[in-house]
């Protein structure tokens, strides 16, 4: 409150801070949202909570499926009057428009998060998205090279150019992400104890292009070793960097120095 202690201002501070809490109530008060605000307003506001936490991708997608898809079927309806049937008719409705599981699990993150902010609020008093229940999604099957195949390539690779060498040695040495590959930093190589930790990825969505300083999921940030055959190849190419002028921290660059576009 400003006041001094020595002065012995005790009871003008608690009528300060009586002051103080009021102005607070005041405000809090008049932040509350209404009884049933539109369910655009709920998702609206979770977009912007998830804005701190979210990747950039990551909240750029969820803002487009709250736009195309969210908004026009269900953006009107008061969250206290959506009901357990305009879910289901929504999520009916999506599959088969042709929507994938994969997609319409993200539509469910961005309804369900919704819902539990309105219990939070105290503006409906149950989870409505407990009736929602999705297919299985297809489960997928990769296809590796066998040991012919992956002579062929590396034999193949040695006239090729860079980045075009880097990229593939990283993807099948080491079966990097895109996003993993682009993003990944010659400090993030360890020739010392011949490791390489994948902490890095550039990420790309509606042409815009972020470094994020984290990966995909909290999993994927990991330390691998070296891959024997790769080491020499990687010290020989970070020296070639910096001998051309082209070296930019990163991995895999185009040799005037463009970082790599995951795409």
């Amino acid at each position: 409150t400003g006041f001094k202690v020595a002065e012995n201002n005790k009871r003008k501070a608690e009528a300060a801070m009586r002051e103080i809490v009021a102005e607070w109530e005041r405000s809090i008060n008049a932040a509350k949202p209404t009884d049933n605000p539109p369910f655009r307003d709920c998702v609206n506001n979770l977009l912007d909570r998830m804005s701190l936490s979210l990747r950039p991708n990551t909240l750029a997608s969820y803002r487009d499926i709250t736009r195309i898809h969210i908004i026009p079927s269900l953006g009107e309806i008061g969250i206290c009057d959506l009901t357990r049937h305009d879910l289901l008719c929504y999520f009916e409705e999506k599959l088969k428009s042709g929507q994938s599981v994969s997609s319409m699990k993200k539509h469910k993150v961005i309804i369900r998060g919704a819902i539990k902010d309105a219990i939070m609020n105290e503006l409906i008093p149950s989870d409505i998205t407990d009736c929602i229940s999705l297919p299985k999604r297809k489960k997928y099957g990769g296809k590796s090279l066998n040991k012919s195949q992956i002579e062929v390539l590396f034999e193949k690779l040695s006239a090729q150019p860079e980045p075009a060498r880097i990229v593939v040695t990283l993807a099948l040495a080491y079966g990097l992400r895109r996003s993993e590959i682009c993003g990944l930093r010659w400090d993030d190589v360890d020739f010392q104890n011949r490791k390489i930790h994948i902490q890095n990825t550039l990420v790309e969505y509606n042409g815009e292009y972020w470094e994020v300083a984290q990966t995909k999921t909290k999993a994927s940030n990991r330390t691998i070793c070296f891959v024997p055959g790769t080491e020499d190849y990687l010290f020989e190419l970070l020296e070639r960097q910096k001998q051309s002028g082209a070296y930019t921290g990163k991995v895999c660059a185009h040799p005037d120095g463009r970082f790599l576009r995951p795409e």
